[in-house]
């Protein structure tokens, strides 16, 4: 009688730790979504997660063997590396390496965690869902400035024919438009790449 209440009791262990994970990983991040505009989508990322998976639970795969070690070393090596991670954060929450190394840690736990209990059908079911955490990360930043500059650039140049079609001269230097009233400086909040990384998101849902 008290093996079955503590085999009872596993399942919602195991969830409770990996529910703390999930909370640390969300609370990092909630700094870039927070301090960061082009960011803010982030908030609806971990919901949309959530119902997702909640849409799927109903129709998974039943149970199937899988392999122990394969699972339990990818389980094993991804805990590892997460709590030397957890400590460089620590000092570094802006860090966007960090940020990254923190998401694809705790999504391999995860992963790794429902290939143990479930299987190689399980685990391509469910993988969806848990990696799309991954769309709320914010991007390392030389990426991220390499597109910003390009849309800026593609912006600047777009409204330049534009206006030379309305018979309104202008000319473009990088970010800059020249026309008779002066000079007009294209921003990088003018790039787009804000609805870019929330349409990215949102497609993927």
């Amino acid at each position: 009688m008290i093996q079955a209440k503590n085999e009872t009791r596993k399942p919602w262990l195991v969830g409770l730790v990996f529910a703390v994970f999930w909370l640390l990983l969300c609370r990092h991040l909630s700094l870039h979504w927070a301090a960061n505009p082009q960011y803010s989508f982030g908030w609806l990322v971990p919901v949309l997660a959530g119902y997702l998976v909640w849409q799927k639970w109903p129709d998974r795969p039943e149970s199937q063997r899988s392999s122990v070690f394969a699972g339990g070393t990818v389980l094993a090596l991804a805990a590892f590396l997460f709590f030397p991670t957890w400590l460089v954060e620590q000092p570094n929450p802006d860090w966007r390496l960090v940020s990254w190394a923190l998401a694809l840690e705790i999504v391999t736990l995860s992963l790794a965690a429902i290939y143990v209990a479930g299987g190689r059908a399980r685990l391509w079911h469910f993988a969806f869902p848990v990696a799309f955490i991954l769309t709320a990360v914010p991007w390392p930043f030389g990426l991220e400035q390499l597109l910003i500059q390009s849309l800026t650039r593609l912006v600047a140049a777009v409204t330049v024919e534009l206006l030379n079609l309305l018979n309104i001269p202008a000319v473009r230097e990088g970010n800059v438009i020249h026309i008779s009233a002066g000079a007009l400086g294209v921003d990088d909040a003018c790039s787009g790449v804000r609805s870019l990384q929330a349409t990215f998101m949102a497609t993927l849902f």
